[in-house]
């Protein structure tokens, strides 16, 4: 990626490309800057729209507004996290670290440095579900997503140093399945039909699985093109 900007004012009024990304500095963003503590963490940005903007920093989530021409908190996990839906699996939380994101229709998903997985929808106040998703409290819940089953309905899933992919519905916060792989699972991405699920762990390869049974059927490519080949349904 090469060397960051180390803040906002020294972008201005340039165009600098750093190795993939290029970056800009845009007059009307006023002092908006996000910091990535580390450089392995993925998905802390996120555009929903060419004017809305999601960010996300240690214990807090903040919306940007282009139209608005301002910032709101959206997500503050600083201090104990209550979940609204008291469903099977759910708890109380305290002082997250977030270290993944995803949002999809409202509905965010974000994911904590020892294996917390939190839903929160956005035109809604409070947290609706948040649990430790990890087998253990030291595994980072490296990757999130949101998608939509080939029956209609949103489902989630998380990714964790403790070497599973979950899979939870987002309507009833229930955990409806777990695949299991021989490394730290550090990124996946589900297929525009729903039906196949490309994980990306410490490994070689791409594993390319059935999302529903988990069946690999030795379906192996190399990671990166893989996850840029099912990858192209977030933008819209």
């Amino acid at each position: 990626m090469g060397v960051m900007p180390r803040n906002v004012h020294e972008c201005v009024g340039s165009y600098r490309p750093f190795g993939l990304c290029s970056f800009r500095h845009n007059s009307d963003c006023q002092s908006v800057f996000q910091q990535i503590l580390m450089d392995t963490l993925r998905n802390l940005v996120w555009a929903t729209s060419k004017h809305d903007v999601y960010m996300a920093q240690n214990n807090s989530v903040m919306h940007w507004s282009s139209l608005l021409q301002r910032g709101t908190e959206v997500l503050h996990v600083a201090g104990q996290v209550v979940p609204k839906q008291k469903t099977h699996g759910a708890r109380t939380l305290s002082r997250v670290q977030i270290s993944t994101m995803a949002l999809k229709d409202n509905l965010m998903v974000a994911g904590g440095f020892r294996g917390e997985l939190i839903f929160k929808y956005v035109d809604k106040p409070g947290v609706a579900f948040c649990t430790n998703a990890a087998d253990n409290k030291n595994s980072v819940t490296n990757a999130v997503d949101v998608y939509e089953s080939p029956s209609g309905a949103t489902r989630v899933t998380a990714a964790n140093n403790d070497c599973t992919v979950k899979f939870l519905d987002a309507e009833r916060c229930s955990l409806l399945s777990r695949f299991t792989f021989p490394w730290s699972v550090n990124n996946t991405s589900v297929s525009p039909d729903g039906k196949l699920l490309a994980v990306l762990g410490d490994s070689s390869d791409c594993v390319i699985t059935d999302a529903q049974s988990g069946d690999s059927d030795s379906q192996r490519a190399p990671g990166l093109l893989v996850l840029i080949g099912l990858a192209p349904r977030r933008a819209r």
